[in-house]
């Protein structure tokens, strides 16, 4: 199903409303209606599984180019992000912050990027995810991906960034309550006299 989208046009059958050639032609609308959600749907899996391969293969070119012992330190050969900007068409900047982001959820958040492979979640839940779980360390991250995913994707992308919220809530509480702190000094030092 490929090309453009054409117009609906009305004809004389669906001027007579509901009734014989009207039903038969809003039935074949429904019809085409489904396959096209359908065809949505596959794509949207498709696209999600290509993000998914991305992100592997950038953490695979960081780590076949970055010396051992360099970490995660994508600027400790300048020609890495130059190179993969190249491929990817963006600049070096944006190039290094998509190779952290493939390096940090490849290693830390493994299953998510699977989910995503396999089209349960989408590239902006695996980053709503990884923001969540950025301050814990990988044990704790690991318990939040795995009780997030418990749940699936959510309705939409609020719900399931709620669930990320409330995930970290759960397997830290006492450092989700220190950062609410902290969010709220800095609110409160910010407010105009």
């Amino acid at each position: 199903m490929t090309g453009r989208p054409t117009a609906y046009l009305a004809g004389p059958e669906e001027d007579a409303g509901e009734t014989g050639g009207g039903l038969l032609a809003r039935e074949a609308l429904d019809m085409k209606a489904g396959d096209l959600l359908r065809e949505i749907s596959r794509v949207v899996r498709v696209i999600a599984a290509g993000h998914a391969g991305l992100l592997t293969l950038l953490a695979q070119f960081a780590a076949l180019r970055l010396p051992p012992g360099a970490g995660q330190s994508l600027m400790s050969d300048e020609f890495v992000p130059e190179e993969v900007a190249a491929a990817m068409a963006v600049s070096p900047q944006s190039a290094t912050a998509q190779m952290a982001f493939a390096c940090t959820v490849t290693r830390r958040l493994p299953d998510a990027v699977d989910a995503l492979r396999a089209g349960v979640l989408d590239l902006q839940r695996l980053h709503a995810l990884e923001k969540a779980v950025h301050p814990l360390d990988d044990r704790a991250a690991g318990e939040v991906e795995a009780c997030v995913l418990a749940g699936g994707a959510r309705p939409n992308r609020r719900a399931f960034t709620d669930a990320c919220r409330r995930a970290v809530a759960k397997v830290d509480p006492q450092g989700a309550a220190d950062r609410a702190e902290t969010t709220a000094l800095k609110t409160r030092s910010l407010r105009p006299l």
